[in-house]
């Protein structure tokens, strides 16, 4: 797949997958390559996505899927007549009809199919179409550059702005989620463990210890006052560094808002390379699963989520830590079979950097409630690779049911 990506127009990475793959057609080309990032203006003319288009008075050809010749010109038609005036990516609105398809349908109930010709598709003809709900699974703290990390007082700012900014658009939502990394604290002085694969549960009890009285100063009685009637569940990325990079922990933090208090702490099981000896692991993985607010709860640190990527799995040896962490946590998360998935990576600037990873998830959980990867919108190095909207819209599962607020 990575060569597919590197081919040098979305058009040549389409051609590719339908002249090497017999099993693959022209929207299922799409479809796959949409889910890995790699193709933007593209759309899947799926029975969804036709019957809503005529509705809009925008009718398909019904050999549309008889060739790719026909599917390509149909293809073509719609960006310029439907994502151009709408200054839309043609991915953008197929994710957003898919994921929203009754919703959409709904508000289309009444309407019949209208001329083509006069029928207008301006933004505030689709913005009233698309009308997001007021009861959310997720809310998603998304920070526009830097987490706070050190600055305690101004991730607790942070958490309150959002939960006002809930409260006066009327919203609630089950989970609050903020990103990998959103509170930092120091590494304890007198910790003595292991680190690497060789992590033990037992090595957290202190790391945690300074992880709580850390993350208590950010959710204080005044956020947990403020969440009430919101929010039920508070989660909160927080990394604990040492000043020699010796060894850290990358830990999430789970608050039950109507206990007041924090109820788990899990975090990053799954190291990147360069962190195998360095990062201080979640070796419980059973900390990952949590049932709270109703829901069986499948709690992600940042890499975690590629313990299910098909690109990762395929590279592990199979004798190797990797594969035995990816292979023991799947098999506990199936046994537990999660309703909602939340991750919190520290930095994301392309929807693509978790493509596969969601791929694999909604893969082998395919009856998911709602999944979110909670954002920090900023890359350490270089320019960022996507626009901000493309980020959201590449890492939830839909708008009607991940609400987003956006702070700096």
């Amino acid at each position: 797949m990575r060569s597919v990506a590197d081919l040098q127009s979305e058009q040549d990475r389409i051609s590719y997958l339908i002249g090497h793959f017999s099993y693959i057609k022209s929207k299922s080309a799409r479809d796959l390559l949409m889910e890995m990032g790699v193709i933007r203006n593209a759309i899947a003319f799926d029975s969804r996505v036709i019957t809503v288009l005529r509705h809009l008075g925008f009718a398909i050809n019904e050999r549309v899927a008889s060739s790719e010749g026909i599917y390509a010109a149909e293809e073509e038609r719609f960006l310029r007549d439907v994502c151009k005036p709408l200054r839309l990516e043609a991915a953008a609105l197929d994710r957003l009809i898919y994921r929203n398809y009754d919703q959409v349908l709904t508000k289309l109930g009444g309407r019949q199919p209208a001329d083509a010709v006069t029928m207008s598709m301006t933004k505030k003809s689709s913005a009233s179409v698309l009308r997001r709900s007021s009861a959310h699974v997720i809310a998603r703290l998304v920070i526009d550059g830097e987490p706070p990390a050190v600055d305690l007082r101004a991730a607790r700012a942070k958490l309150l702005k959002m939960l006002k900014q809930l409260g006066h658009d009327g919203m609630k939502a089950k989970f609050l989620v903020t990103p990998g990394g959103f509170v930092e604290c120091p590494f304890p002085h007198s910790w003595e463990g292991c680190g690497g694969w060789g992590s033990r549960p037992a090595d957290l009890e202190l790391i945690t210890d300074v992880a709580s009285k850390a993350v208590n100063r950010v959710v204080t009685n005044e956020v947990l006052d403020a969440a009430q009637g919101k929010v039920r569940v508070i989660t909160v990325g927080v990394d604990v560094w040492s000043k020699n990079l010796a060894a850290h922990a990358e830990l999430v933090a789970v608050f039950d808002v109507a206990k007041r208090r924090l109820v788990r702490w899990t975090g990053k099981s799954y190291p990147t390379i360069a962190q195998e000896r360095t990062l201080v692991q979640v070796a419980d993985l059973r900390s990952h699963l949590v049932e709270v607010a109703g829901e069986r709860v499948l709690v992600l640190g940042c890499h975690d989520l590629n313990m299910w990527s098909p690109r990762a799995w395929a590279s592990q040896d199979k004798n190797s830590p990797r594969r035995r962490r990816c292979r023991e946590m799947r098999a506990l998360a199936r046994q537990f079979m999660p309703t909602i998935v939340v991750q919190h990576p520290h930095s994301t600037d392309t929807p693509r950097i978790w493509a596969l990873g969601w791929a694999g998830i909604r893969r082998h959980f395919p009856a998911l409630k709602a999944w979110a990867s909670a954002i920090a919108y900023v890359r350490w190095t270089g320019r960022r690779r996507a626009s901000l909207a493309e980020v959201l819209e590449g890492t939830k599962s839909s708008d009607s049911i991940v609400w987003d607020s956006v702070v700096s």
